[in-house]
């Protein structure tokens, strides 16, 4: 077990769909109700650590000891890694598309924290929360209020279902009749 607990955000770049600062604030809001909570925040992503709207933000409130940057990982092992250390997995776009990142999540027992927006709220409401993600108040509440046993109950509940839903096996056919 590692000494440390991770929240790891794949973000990418300085795409503001991806709402990096407002994951960041809802990190900082998470530590500041669990002063005691060893967890770290890992940004994963290309420019995300030259950001200066975000280094100006770490540095005003003290972060630089809770927030990892990583430039990229380079293998599919490096995500998996990371996943499963991973207590939680910050996905809080403003606007994305299908969003198979939380369904990679689910699958390495890490629990997605996922927008309702566009496909994501979709694909995930009816297995998982989904919130607002620009509800910081209600989303750092959330995750720091969540039990271990009902984040456990969430995690296996929605990777039986989204796993089965969205296998190779089942969406493959289904798109080939589309396109024959």
């Amino acid at each position: 077990s590692p000494p440390e607990e991770f929240a790891l955000g794949l973000l990418s770049g300085r795409m503001y769909k991806k709402n990096n600062l407002g994951n960041l604030r809802i990190f900082h809001q998470i530590k500041k109700k669990s002063p005691q909570s060893m967890l770290k925040l890992v940004l994963v992503g290309g420019t995300i650590n030259t950001n200066q709207e975000i280094k100006k933000y770490i540095l005003a409130h003290s972060l630089q000891n809770d927030v990892v940057f990583i430039e990229s990982l380079k293998k599919n092992e490096d995500v998996l890694y990371f996943y499963h250390l991973s207590k939680y997995f910050l996905f809080l776009s403003l606007e994305e598309g299908f969003g198979l990142p939380p369904l990679e999540a689910l699958c390495c027992d890490t629990f997605p924290v996922v927008s309702n927006t566009s496909a994501l709220g979709e694909i995930y409401s009816d297995y998982l929360p989904t919130f607002d993600p620009t509800q910081e108040e209600e989303i750092s509440d959330y995750i720091t209020n969540l039990t271990p046993e009902k984040r456990t109950k969430y995690i296996r509940s929605a990777k039986n279902a989204l796993q089965s839903k969205y296998s190779w096996s089942a969406v493959l056919p289904l798109y080939l009749k589309e396109i024959l």
